[in-house]
């Protein structure tokens, strides 16, 4: 067994910006799909909302798209830096996470 003593607060928050940015397009996609049907109906059902209909889906792929990984890119830097650094805190009152690590061998040369 093995313990993690610490992390490296910067590796841990590029990571975190990644992965949450990774999750943020899949949810982007989502709420423009979600909100692109909703526009949609909104514009059947009066002729008011015609125009913005097609606008509106158009500016939401773009905000959703765009903007929502960016966001969760950022929240996930911002939360990997306060994470990692709790933890650096923590594992020297309580003494890390026990690993168990095994090295795999694909090919023997």
């Amino acid at each position: 067994m093995m313990t993690i003593k610490r992390f490296g607060v910067f590796s841990v928050a590029c990571i975190s910006a990644i992965l949450y940015s990774a999750t943020g397009l899949i949810f982007g996609f989502l709420y423009a799909f979600t909100f692109s049907i909703a526009f949609a109906v909104a514009g059947t059902m009066s002729t008011e909302f015609t125009g913005f209909g097609a606008l509106g889906i158009g500016v939401i792929w773009i905000l959703a798209i765009i903007g929502i990984p960016i966001i969760y890119g950022i929240l996930g830097f911002v939360f990997g830096i306060i994470g990692s650094a709790l933890y650096n805190v923590f594992s020297k009152w309580i003494g890390g996470i026990k690993v168990e690590l095994a090295q795999d061998v694909l090919f023997e040369l």
